[in-house]
């Protein structure tokens, strides 16, 4: 099983990445973004004798319609950079939240940091926790079988730890009654 450091680089590596990959989309929105005002200053002259005012106008909206989706593509690709650089560090708290974003970034925003966030997410798993065992501090309880017999007075009856103090009523490590 892999541990937090490996689902942390994951994250890591998948935000940079996805930076990458935001920055080439916003470059691509300006590039569609500046040509729209091109083709809409271009003489009818100009224009191939085929292709009518009503079809460039088309192609513009077409390039509106680009530009928009483009544009919310970046800033979801931004917002997964930024969430993911801040999760990277506790990749095991933020577990479903890379899963949800991973897929997400499947589908709008890159395949191969969507795919790592996804799997950096999927394999922070918490650790067990641990719970040290509870010793009965009732003297009502029936006191385990002694492992260790020793001297009484020096050593509890129940776990056979030393006593440190001879004039103790109970053992200080397990509660069990020493009278």
């Amino acid at each position: 099983m892999a541990d937090e450091g490996t689902a942390s680089t994951l994250v890591l590596i998948a935000g940079i990445i996805q930076l990458i990959i935001m920055f080439i989309i916003a470059g691509l929105t300006g590039l569609f973004a500046i040509l729209i005002p091109l083709i809409l200053t271009l003489p009818p002259s100009e224009l191939p004798p085929e292709l009518t005012m009503a079809d460039l106008q088309m192609v513009v909206n077409l390039l509106g319609i680009v530009v928009s989706v483009l544009v919310v593509i970046t800033i979801l690709t931004l917002i997964f950079s930024i969430l993911w650089l801040m999760w990277r560090k506790d990749p095991i708290k933020h577990r479903a939240g890379l899963i949800v974003t991973g897929i997400l970034a499947l589908i709008f925003g890159g395949v191969l940091p969507g795919l790592l966030a996804l799997i950096g997410g999927a394999i922070a798993k918490p650790e067990p926790e641990y719970k040290p065992p509870t010793f009965p501090r009732t003297p009502s309880t029936t006191p385990a079988e002694p492992t260790v017999k020793a001297a009484a007075g020096k050593y509890c009856p129940a776990c056979g730890n030393p006593i440190a103090n001879p004039n103790a009523e109970f053992c200080g490590v397990c509660g069990a009654s020493l009278t």
